[in-house]
């Protein structure tokens, strides 16, 4: 008999994914929830899996601020974290009070068109103020604690406002740690995680964060977000095609 049920191989995968996602979000300042938030909602169901994605953002961002100190951007940080922190209630609601089939359809939704926004986003062409920013924060907290990703909104902002990739990575990381724990608290959820996968996700994250560390001055931006976008849209269809399974049967 296999060591390893059938039951464990998508909690492999998503720690996979948890690897390249940290290595991504060290060396471009996002792409961890993106990559593995489909992949953990495919396999421990749609709330379980946004609120472990949430704890994940929350070590990966910790660390990542940490290490990224110095390019913090206290300006845009002043605007875009309180309205990040408001727009994570009614995030928060929504996983509370919809079904689990429902969830699992918004959070396809929101991430394909998130995706598609970060794509078609103008550089350089949004004027730069308070109530862009306020309302970028929103967005951004408001999918981050509904579906786990809040990085599409805050890289369409920066797209469109030129903000260099330093000072964005630097910056987007407090703002992820913050949201996340607030997404985890404000759900009062304790997700049906198997004991085992904490510390492989945690060792999936300390490897990315390493390997990201060594590639931060050597990986195409480019090239790193379209292999982040992907991965994103093979993992959400994915589980939007499970999520419409999920509805018809019931």
């Amino acid at each position: 008999m296999s060591s390893v049920e059938p039951s464990w191989w998508p909690l492999f995968a998503a720690a996979l994914a948890a690897c390249l996602g940290a290595v991504l979000q060290r060396s471009t300042g996002m792409g961890f929830a993106l990559v593995t938030a489909p992949f953990l909602v495919l396999a421990l169901g749609p709330v379980d899996g946004i609120i472990v994605t949430n704890a994940g953002s929350v070590l990966t961002s910790s660390l990542t601020a940490y290490q990224l100190r110095r390019d913090l951007d206290s300006d845009r940080l002043r605007w875009l974290l309180p309205a990040g922190l408001i727009g994570c209630v009614p995030g928060a609601l929504v996983v509370r009070l919809l079904p689990a089939a429902w969830i699992g359809l918004i959070v396809g939704v929101i991430v394909l068109i998130a995706l598609l926004v970060s794509l078609m986003a103008p550089a350089g062409r949004l004027p730069d103020g308070g109530r862009t920013r306020a309302a970028t924060g929103l967005i951004s907290g408001f999918m981050n604690a509904s579906a786990g990703v809040g990085g599409p909104a805050l890289a369409a902002y920066a797209r469109s406002t030129a903000w260099a990739r330093p000072k964005f990575a630097g910056t987007v990381a407090v703002i992820f740690a913050a949201q996340g724990l607030a997404s985890i608290l404000f759900k009062a959820h304790l997700p049906r995680f198997p004991a085992l996968g904490w510390p492989l996700l945690l060792a999936a994250i300390v490897v990315g964060l390493a390997l990201g560390e060594k590639l931060h001055d050597r990986l195409n931006d480019k090239a790193a977000m379209h292999l982040v976008m992907g991965l994103a849209l093979l993992g959400t269809t994915a589980a939007l095609v499970k999520a419409v399974i999920a509805l018809l049967a019931g």
